[in-house]
Order: structure tokens, then C-alpha cells, then sequence
């Protein structure tokens, strides 16, 4: 997932109600050449098993929201190995 520069991180709410939070990291010059974007900000992490999120939201470091995804009555899944 990438985000925007100003973010520093995401909180990502499961569908029992639990939030998680996930520190972003900015990408590196060359990583951001290769891609063809300027430095955005990234999170990428493993996860075991089925992950399900019923909302995600991006935070500056000073806890303002920046971005907050659609329809919380529809779920985002991804399977992890």
C-alpha cells in the first residue's frame, strides 16, 4: 500500500472492532525511480491466514486523518501464507 508523503501511519480496523496501527515507511530515492513515483510512503507487512479489515485511515504525525476508506459495511480480505 502507498500513501501519501505527509503520512506517517495507518490504522487498520478489523472486523471484530480491534486497530491495529502500522508505522509507515518513506521510500527511498532509488525505490521511487524505479517505480516512477516521488517519495511516497509505504507499509508492507506478512500476515498469516486470512486479514480483514472493515476500515482503513491514514495519520500525519500529528495524529490528524488524512484519508479514511469508503463503505464500512463491505470488507477488504487478504490472504496471507
Amino acid at each position: 500500500m502507498v500513501f501519501a508523503p505527509a503520512a506517517a501511519s495507518l490504522e487498520a480496523t478489523r472486523l471484530d472492532g480491534t486497530v491495529e496501527t502500522i508505522r509507515l515507511k518513506r521510500l527511498t530515492v532509488s525505490q521511487a525511480r524505479k517505480a516512477g513515483l516521488k517519495r511516497l510512503r509505504y507499509a508492507a507487512f506478512a500476515t498469516a491466514g486470512l486479514w480483514c479489515v472493515r476500515r482503513l485511515e491514514s495519520f500525519d504525525r500529528g495524529g490528524q486523518r488524512l484519508w479514511k476508506s469508503g463503505d464500512e459495511r463491505k470488507r477488504s480480505c487478504v490472504s496471507g501464507r
